[in-house]
C-alpha cells in the first residue's frame, strides 16, 4: 500500500500524539492509545499467565497448529476460505486507515 505525504504526516501525528480523532455521526471522538508503560505492564501479566497456562497443560500455539494439521480439522477448502477472509480483513483495515 502506497500513501502520499499528507497521509504519512497524519499517521506520524497520530503516533506521536498517541491519539486518533475522527467524526462519528457528527460527533468528534478521540481514541487514546495505551501508554508504553501500560503496554509493558500488560506484557508482564500476559507472559506470566501464558507461562502458567503452558505449565498447567495448555498447548503452545505451534503445538496447537501441528495438532490441527495432524487431525485434519481444516480441509483445504476451509483453509482457502480462511486465507481469503484474512486477506479481506487486512485490506479493510488498510482502507479504513487510509480513510481516517
Amino acid at each position: 500500500m502506497f500513501i502520499d505525504d499528507e497521509e504519512v504526516e497524519k499517521l506520524i501525528t497520530r503516533i506521536a500524539a498517541t491519539t486518533f480523532v475522527c467524526l462519528v455521526d457528527n460527533i468528534l471522538i478521540t481514541f487514546k492509545y495505551p501508554s508504553n508503560h501500560l503496554k509493558q505492564v500488560a506484557d508482564v501479566y500476559y507472559e506470566q499467565e501464558y507461562e502458567t497456562a503452558i505449565n498447567t497443560g495448555l498447548l503452545s500455539r505451534t503445538a496447537l497448529e501441528k495438532l490441527i494439521e495432524e487431525r485434519k480439522l481444516f480441509t483445504d477448502e476451509e483453509q482457502k476460505k480462511l486465507d481469503s477472509l484474512n486477506s479481506k480483513q487486512k485490506h479493510n483495515v488498510c482502507y479504513w486507515l487510509k480513510l481516517h
